[in-house]
């Protein structure tokens, strides 16, 4: 994975991280990949343990047509890249890569049947003890990159100091 200098500005990237964070939330506009998108999925860890929680923005680069891939990251640092343009779907090109780390602020998530997820007060303490270096936070400092093809993917992350 090669460092990448994305010529954004930090306000376009915190608006990419509010609606990847959205989108990460399930019930919130998010879909299952369709025949024609790219399937992504795989584990994240750092230093060899797995990151458990937070979120994983697959963002595409200006010259990719397609939709971001969101995944939530399980507690055992497992995930699946969903997108929020089912008729686009996550489409081969080159992604850049970066995760969020649960946030405090944020409501408490729901599953499907209803139990909560991660509550306010766990993601507060997940959030103080996150063993993920903040330069894995943005899309600019994280160096993370990938070329998606258009076979199904299982891309492993192992984050390092």
């Amino acid at each position: 994975m090669k460092l990448s200098k994305s010529l954004s500005s930090p306000w376009l990237t915190w608006l990419g991280a509010i609606i990847a964070a959205a989108l990460a939330a399930p019930g919130c506009g998010s879909s299952p990949p369709n025949s024609s998108s790219v399937q992504v999925s795989g584990r994240v860890t750092y230093n060899g343990q797995p990151v458990g929680y937070g979120s994983l923005i697959f963002q595409p680069q200006e010259t990719t047509k397609s939709s971001w891939g969101v995944g939530t990251i399980s507690e055992d640092g497992k995930y699946s890249l969903l997108t929020n343009q089912p008729d686009l779907g996550l489409q081969p090109g080159r992604f850049d890569i970066y995760i969020r780390p649960p946030a405090p602020h944020d409501k408490p998530k729901h599953g499907p049947s209803g139990e909560e997820e991660v509550s306010w007060e766990k993601a507060m303490i997940l959030n103080a003890s996150y063993p993920v270096p903040k330069r894995f936070f943005s899309r600019e400092t994280s160096g993370l990159w990938v070329n998606l093809e258009k076979q199904p993917t299982r891309l492993d992350i192992d984050l390092r100091d």
